[in-house]
């Protein structure tokens, strides 16, 4: 993680990034402290390249488990059907059936969630499931493939179909090693969920980037770049000081 990368995570956690109530470089809409925009903008290919970023790690992690996986498969569904249900195949994921995962993220901070999302800790990611397995679910049984999606939430929530996707892709990891398989286990899926979550975090600090790259431009000294809206300790209450 580059340095620009872990200063723009923790503000993006915090709820104090830069250059609030400017224009984004990109489509001229406003800049928040939260990051919205910043991490939906349409107008930002970066977003591709954060979605991309996560499915390889959900795809090279399959792999080291010995599952056979194919990235970007075509016509899964018959010739005639330009439907896309898997960012990656795994061809014998469990029970020897093929496994269709549709991965994304999303913002639990916008309009459509947020409400929910405010009270319920992982409602947007949990949606994104069912919406997903509304889609696609039946149409894959009809030739054979299950389906489930990788949802994860742009502040590292995971979904209950990816975190089953995570315990199935450590569980035939730790199958290598059967005497360390209990201590395996939750070493690998720790190491997991923070490698993911690392390339999560990485890619939306890129968005941010590159969403106010009009206002970076303007500073001479690029340590201004990381210049604090808020005074960490300012954040603490006095008496624990």
């Amino acid at each position: 993680m580059a340095h620009f990368q872990f200063i723009s995570a923790v503000q993006l956690r915090l709820g104090c990034l830069p250059f609030v109530g400017r224009k984004c470089s990109l489509c001229n809409e406003l800049l928040d402290a939260d990051g919205i925009h910043q991490t939906t903008c349409n107008f930002n290919p970066l977003r591709f390249s954060r979605h991309n970023s996560v499915n390889q790690n959900v795809a090279s992690s399959m792999r080291q488990a010995g599952i056979s996986v194919s990235k970007e498969p075509r016509f899964i569904l018959g010739s005639n059907n330009k439907s896309k249900p898997a960012d990656t195949l795994a061809n014998d994921f469990r029970d020897n059936t093929p496994l269709a995962v549709d991965t994304t993220v999303v913002n639990p901070c916008c309009p459509t969630y947020v409400a929910n999302a405010a009270t319920t800790i992982g409602y947007a990611a949990k949606l994104k499931d069912t919406n997903k397995s509304k889609k696609y679910l039946e149409n894959c049984k009809k030739v054979g493939l299950s389906f489930q999606a990788f949802a994860v939430e742009t502040y590292g929530t995971f979904s209950p179909s990816a975190m089953n996707i995570i315990n199935t892709i450590v569980k035939k990891t730790c199958m290598r090693d059967p005497e360390a398989a209990e201590e395996a286990f939750r070493v690998q899926k720790t190491y997991l969920l923070q490698k993911i979550s690392v390339t999560l975090q990485c890619a939306n600090a890129n968005l941010i980037r590159s969403c106010s790259e009009r206002e970076y431009s303007h500073l001479s000294d690029p340590i201004d770049l990381f210049s604090p809206i808020v005074n960490v300790r300012d954040l603490i209450p006095v008496d624990t000081v």
